[in-house]
Parts: C-alpha cells; sequence; structure tokens
C-alpha cells in the first residue's frame, strides 16, 4: 500500500494522499493525470492493467486491491 501511495504521490504531484484518497476528493486526481497514474504504476509495479482494471481505479484502496489481486 505505501509503495502505491508514493507512486500516486509522485503522479499527482501532491503529498495529501492516503488509503482514504479517491479521485472525488482530490483535485489533482482529473482525467488526464489518472493516465499518468496507471503508466506510473504499470512501469513502477511490472504490471499491465486492462481496460477495465483501468476504469474500476477510482480510489487508492481500489487501485490496492486490483494490484494485489495481479501477485
Amino acid at each position: 500500500m505505501e509503495q502505491i501511495i508514493e507512486i500516486l504521490k509522485n503522479a499527482l504531484g501532491t503529498d495529501n494522499i492516503n488509503e482514504d484518497t479517491t479521485k472525488e476528493n482530490c483535485e489533482e486526481w482529473d482525467s488526464f493525470n489518472h493516465l499518468v497514474v496507471v503508466a506510473d504504476l504499470e512501469r513502477e509495479l511490472s504490471v499491465e492493467f486492462t481496460i477495465e482494471e483501468t476504469e474500476r481505479m477510482d480510489s487508492v484502496k481500489d487501485i490496492f486491491e486490483i494490484v494485489k489481486a495481479k501477485a
């Protein structure tokens, strides 16, 4: 979870990211930055996401669950 939070902090350019962060409560998490988040996660974690998985990434917890399922 900590690695995912750090990736989001870097991708979104803010330190205001935690386990409860969602697209709705993070001003920086817009549609463009969502693509940056996905690309950074894929690169840093050496995984690939499907379009469906990418569309389900609405929060830090969602991302964690999706990544965990790939382990």
